[in-house]
């Protein structure tokens, strides 16, 4: 059985009501300020937010009101009681680990269908082998700006085996770069309204997320060719096509026999496949929505296309050109493969599979006429930042100019004349370069290189 009683005191009232289990206490008073009045002209009263357990507890409560009331330092104890509780409950949140917050913020990003399935995979990767391992059992509060730095610098350091370096970074610099990105993405989430739970977001490292590896290896269409003679006859043409239409690995090993139209040619890409251990084989969306394009194919690369689907591609429009002896999608590291022991034979041991897209915008960049938004479309960017890194004039090319000039200086009977139009020629190349290099610096700080 429950009920109440009152009573009545001086100052303010307490209520008690039976409920099961025991005996309630609810504190109230009027509220002191004088234009605080209900609609019969009494005043307002004030209700005490939460029950008390002992009626010593709440006229200890209304004591304590009065006792602010009368030395000018009131607040409402509601609004009081109210930002306790966000303080409480942010306090939680700080407390939490940031394993448990990432994943949060990831879940709720894939929710709402901000990154792509792609990035996804990427993200997850990115968290459980860096950055998990090295703060996932910290609380977000805990996480300070030397936490971050030290982490960096070892991301940095060379791995040790049995006591010594490792002629191999660990991990790649790029992997650094990219997960500090991730890493920033998610404190700065947490340091945003109107959820915010920290203060300072602890990852300050000026250009963290820049990575700058060793300069690609680049090489011409003669050393394409010798390694594609190189490569097993089912995976020539991955070569041929990754320098000649600059195209990236998932892209190539995608394609179907109704991508390729050998008549008007062009190559349209539609689809780029990848691969993880978790998904397995998946056949979906190019890295960026600007990778889906159509590319026109040279003259010299229709024979060699048309003689790979004659061979080697399955049958019917939807026929893979690439594929493995039951059907399924070629897993990249296979062709890695081949393409390792064909690069050694030519003498290109610096030559990554992936470089030949690199090697292929870069020969199209220097011999047409090619404009930055021309690049972008071609390789399939969604930013111009990337487009604009193969702008610049190759150092083969620099140094080619630089032996003519030497040539007509120093044998007698070139022209003095001519050597002035070379050494012009090389000053406002290397202006050039000097331009490009500021552009590329401002549209990568602007929109990020994001896809390769």
């Amino acid at each position: 059985m429950s009920g109440t009683s009152g009573s009545r005191r001086s100052w303010g009232k307490i209520r008690v009501k039976k409920v099961r289990g025991g005996t309630s206490y609810y504190a109230e008073y009027p509220d002191p300020r004088p234009d605080r009045k209900g609609d019969d002209g009494r005043r307002k009263r004030i209700r005490a937010p939460f029950a008390f357990s002992s009626r010593q507890a709440a006229e200890g409560w209304l004591a304590q009101q009065r006792n602010r009331i009368d030395g000018g330092i009131w607040v409402d104890p509601r609004d009081e009681y109210e930002d306790s509780a966000s303080a409480r409950k942010a306090e939680e949140r700080r407390s939490e680990s940031f394993r448990d917050y990432a994943e949060r913020w990831f879940g709720g990003k894939i929710a709402r269908g901000e990154i792509r399935p792609s990035t996804v995979r990427t993200y997850r990767q990115r968290l459980d082998s860096v950055l998990y391992p090295a703060f996932g059992d910290k609380a977000m509060r805990d996480i300070t700006v030397e936490d971050v730095e030290r982490w960096y610098e070892e991301m940095g350091r060379p791995r040790k085996v049995d006591g010594r370096p490792s002629t191999k970074e660990r991990p790649r610099l790029s992997t650094r770069g990219n997960a500090y990105g991730l890493l920033r993405q998610i404190m700065q989430s947490a340091c945003t309204a109107p959820n915010a739970i920290l203060d300072f977001n602890p990852c300050q490292i000026k250009g963290g997320s820049a990575h700058k590896g060793r300069e690609r290896a680049v090489i011409g269409p003669e050393k394409v060719r010798e390694i594609a003679d190189n490569m097993p006859g089912k995976y020539r043409l991955v070569v041929l096509l990754g320098f000649w239409l600059s195209l990236r690995i998932g892209e190539i090993l995608a394609l179907r026999r109704r991508d390729i139209d050998l008549d008007g040619k062009v190559v349209r890409i539609t689809h780029a496949v990848t691969y993880s251990k978790e998904y397995g084989f998946v056949d979906g969306d190019p890295k960026t929505e600007a990778g889906v394009r159509s590319i026109p194919i040279p003259d010299g690369l229709v024979a060699e296309i048309r003689k790979h689907i004659d061979e080697y591609a399955d049958p019917g429009d939807d026929g893979k050109l690439f594929h493995t002896a039951t059907g399924n999608f070629v897993h990249h590291s296979e062709v890695e493969k081949a393409f390792i022991k064909a690069r050694r034979k030519a003498g290109c041991e610096d030559v990554v599979l992936h470089g030949l897209r690199h090697s292929g915008n870069t020969y199209f960049a220097q011999n047409t006429d090619a404009t930055i938004a021309d690049l972008q479309a071609r390789g399939g960017w969604s930013t111009s930042s990337m487009a604009a890194h193969y702008m610049h004039s190759s150092q083969d090319r620099l140094r080619r100019l630089t032996e003519e000039m030497d040539a007509a200086r120093g044998d007698g009977g070139g022209d003095a004349g001519d050597a002035g139009e070379l050494e012009s020629l090389r000053r406002q190349l290397e202006e050039s370069n000097r331009r490009n290099a500021e552009l590329i610096r401002f549209l990568t700080e602007s929109y990020g290189a994001q896809d390769k």
